[in-house]
């Protein structure tokens, strides 16, 4: 369940990290995903009850990382 809520957290951080002169955004979008991420796979190991939203929460974490990343490389890490 945390790793959904990270990723959506991490979601809001990336879509207005697209906005132009908001790309620093992304930064802290990034740490949220980063740490959803870990969270994810954690919760998938240790919680056999909560397996889907592990899953989902990860998948979405790596999606929305892909997409901070491709925008930091687009804009040069700084806008």
């Amino acid at each position: 369940m945390g790793s959904l809520i990270l990723a959506i957290v991490g979601f809001v951080f990336a879509l207005l990290g697209l906005l132009p002169l908001l790309g620093w955004l992304n930064w802290i979008g990034i740490i949220f995903l980063i740490i959803g991420l870990i969270s994810g796979v954690t919760a998938y190991r240790k919680n056999p009850i909560n397996k889907l939203l592990a899953v989902v929460g990860t998948l979405l974490c790596i999606v929305f990382l892909i997409i901070s990343i491709v925008r930091l490389m687009m804009g040069h890490g700084i806008i």
